[in-house]
């Protein structure tokens, strides 16, 4: 998932550098690429993003994945889902 994307490396940590390390991307690039980027290839285009008009599916996450460290990604907790708002 997302935290591959941020990391290149596994949730042990492998490989040390990680693989290909110049496709790192930043947490909200990945964070986008995983909501509103799946949405466009679906052609969904009014969802993936919280906006007024818009589907609803959401995850309430413990933490923000934004401010979490690449290394703390994979733990985030998932506390409650909602689909179709």
């Amino acid at each position: 998932g997302s935290a591959v994307a941020v990391s290149r490396r596994t949730p042990d940590g492998e490989p040390a550098g990680g693989w290909m390390p110049a496709e790192r991307v930043d947490s909200a690039t990945a964070l986008r690429a995983y909501t509103a980027g799946v949405a466009h290839q679906a052609f969904a285009d009014d969802g993936g993003r919280i906006a007024v008009g818009n589907r609803a599916d959401l995850v309430w996450l413990d933490r923000d994945p934004l401010t979490v460290p690449s290394e703390e990604l994979h733990r985030l907790t998932v506390r409650g889902t909602w689909v179709a708002g």
